[in-house]
């Protein structure tokens, strides 16, 4: 009898205890600044803080325009081997219709990307609110100047990689359509 009520004085201890080690181990908020929570940032308050602040929005703009003009080549560089692609299938008599198409949108899409990288290029260009070395001049301008960019480059990326995703959507259902018409060769050996 003993033993029966031993076995459940350790039982409850031991729930007891996964309790306690399931409640203290929940994850709780940590701050690395003392016990508050750190205070929303906020924009800068400090005279010339807000110009220099300018200054890196405009640097960063840069650096996206860049990568921007870099993946609008690719994506043109991806319209002319798939235009040789098709070419080559065509010339091999297969059906290139839904190739075509899928690529003609592909086209557009990447022309609406332009267009907008090309209004953030020329406002990048223009730079109103900074002096020709990116400095500040006036702060209102100046701002509306990098939110225009910002939404205009963000408008090209998103236009471009919708765009990329569903070109290699298209292009990977024709090549699982065309996966059994098309023979293997034998790999010639030297």
């Amino acid at each position: 009898m003993n033993t029966k009520i031993y076995s459940k004085v350790v039982a409850g201890v031991v729930a007891i205890a996964i309790a306690a080690v399931g409640i203290f181990a929940m994850p709780s908020a940590t701050y690395a600044q003392g016990t508050n929570p750190p205070s929303t940032p906020t924009a800068p308050t400090k005279p010339g803080d807000k110009e220099k602040y300018g200054e890196k929005l405009l640097e960063r703009v840069k650096k996206n325009l860049a990568e921007m003009k870099a993946n609008l080549v690719k994506a043109n560089d991806v319209v002319t081997k798939a235009q040789e692609t098709i070419a080559y299938a065509k010339s091999n008599g297969k059906d290139t219709t839904k190739a075509e198409a899928a690529l003609a949108t592909y086209k557009a899409e990447i022309a609406k990307a332009q267009a907008s990288y090309d209004a953030a290029q020329k406002l990048f260009d223009t730079h109103p609110g900074f002096d020709g070395s990116g400095k500040v001049t006036d702060s209102a301008t100046a701002k509306q100047t990098v939110t225009d960019l910002t939404k205009n480059l963000r408008d090209a990326q998103q236009t471009l990689a919708k765009a990329t995703r569903e070109f290699q959507k298209a292009a990977k259902q024709i090549r699982s359509e065309n996966k059994d018409k098309v023979k293997p060769t034998a790999t010639p050996k030297p």
